[in-house]
């Protein structure tokens, strides 16, 4: 048990898969946060959601912090996943670009669009996890180049185009539809709108 805790914690992006008890404890956390904020979640309130007594929580995480950065490098790397299974798929470059902006951190950002200590949790995040989180946008970033790379090998994108600098664009360019967002349907639409316009741009 120690050992899969370090795990988490030395290497959160790449860490195991957490087992049914830790995936428990880490939807128990989430819906707290969601409905109560950070701050006013205790332990016990998370212990109580997984059906676990405290001590045996503390078995698993050593306090909220740790609990929150396993939370986002859960969900990062879900983003990264999503990402690239939209990008997968048969469709033209605007739709793709389009439902991949869509899926990118989707999870995400309707709990911070729809609980009303969404403020405060974007906030711990930074907090906590903004290594977690920069690191997943590399790999975000690195899944768009790759992508853009055999679009333009099969002759799909006008030439002259740096994957690399688009693709940390793109995440970029997401940050401000995010930030600008005030409901989640809103954050949807723009997304895919900019996914859209941009891929647009991209056509021979």
């Amino acid at each position: 048990m120690t050992k899969c805790r370090a795990d988490v914690n030395s290497d959160p992006m790449n860490a195991p898969q957490p087992d049914p008890r830790r995936a428990a404890i880490l939807d128990a956390a989430w819906t707290a946060f969601a409905r109560y904020g950070f701050r006013k979640t205790s332990m016990e309130d998370i212990a109580r959601g997984a059906g676990l007594s405290r001590p045996a929580l503390y078995q698993y995480y050593r306090n909220k912090e740790d609990i929150f950065r396993s939370l986002a490098a859960h969900y990062i790397a879900r983003s990264v996943q999503d990402v690239e299974r939209e990008l997968a798929a048969d469709r033209p470059v605007p739709e793709a670009l389009a439902e991949a902006f869509a899926r990118q951190g989707e999870a995400i950002a309707e709990v911070l669009l729809t609980s009303p200590h969404g403020h405060e949790l974007l906030d711990i995040g930074n907090a906590t996890s903004a290594d977690i989180v920069a690191e997943g946008e590399v790999r975000i970033a690195a899944a768009y180049a790759a992508w853009l790379r055999g679009r333009a090998a099969a002759g799909a994108l006008r030439p002259g185009l740096d994957p690399d600098a688009l693709g940390a664009t793109f995440v970029a360019a997401l940050h401000g539809i995010k930030a600008a967002a005030t409901d989640h349907a809103g954050y949807l639409a723009r997304a895919r709108m900019l996914g859209r316009v941009l891929g647009q741009g991209l056509l021979p």
